[in-house]
């Protein structure tokens, strides 16, 4: 038997080839964000460069606020809208420190419970201090006058005043005069005037006589 073998060739044909990647309307939509985001990044750079050049900011500080190993350095006015909490306020050397307020300046302490201790107002007529103990000092840390709610102690030199004055309670003095070429007249309205020395009292008068 003769047997007759037929080989069949089977065509296959490819399937078209699938493009790869975002064509059409999409690509379109994705290049107008990329374009988009770009603008607005460099509209952000560059608004972050004007407000730096503005402010004039740099390493050292911002403005004419510089920072300095000890704190901060301010060239020039400033103005504070709120309360400023600060150890120490001192102009440059040679330079005046200016305080201005269009009503008034107050400088306070507190304690630990943020109780006001003492308290210094600068009005626009009036000067107003509360405290426990008023001080003045000279340049060397001599006391020159002490005040406080039971007595009011001058410096140890002379005190001169220009007119009259009159005390309410009692005065401890060591010596009490008259300006030159004048009289002194101590007085007493309603009551009598007493005067009283451990030592004893010495009255004298260089030009007259005592009456």
């Amino acid at each position: 038997m003769e047997v007759e073998e037929q080989n069949s060739i089977v065509e296959y044909n490819a399937p078209a080839p699938q493009p790869v990647g975002i064509y059409g309307w999409r690509k379109r939509c994705l290049y107008a964000f990329v374009l988009s985001l770009m603008a607005v990044v460099i509209i952000n750079i560059s608004l972050t460069v004007w407000i730096l050049r503005v402010l004039d900011f740099s390493l050292d500080g911002m403005g004419r606020l510089r920072i300095v190993p000890k704190g901060f350095m301010l060239q020039g006015e400033a103005e504070f809208l709120k309360s400023v909490y600060v150890n120490t306020v001192k102009s440059e050397e040679g330079k005046s420190l200016y305080l201005q307020s269009n009503k008034a300046v107050e400088l306070l302490t507190t304690d630990h419970k943020n109780k006001v201790t003492s308290k210094i107002v600068v009005d626009k007529k009036k000067i107003v201090a509360k405290c426990d103990t008023f001080q003045v000092e000279d340049t060397k840390g001599n006391p020159k006058l002490v005040i406080t709610d039971k007595k009011v102690t001058l410096g140890n030199g002379d005190v001169s005043f220009p007119g009259d004055i009159k005390f309410a309670g009692s005065v401890r003095t060591p010596l009490l005069r008259s300006p030159d070429r004048e009289q002194l007249e101590i007085l007493s309205e309603t009551s009598k005037v007493q005067i009283s020395g451990m030592g004893g009292v010495s009255m004298f008068a260089e030009a007259g006589d005592v009456t």
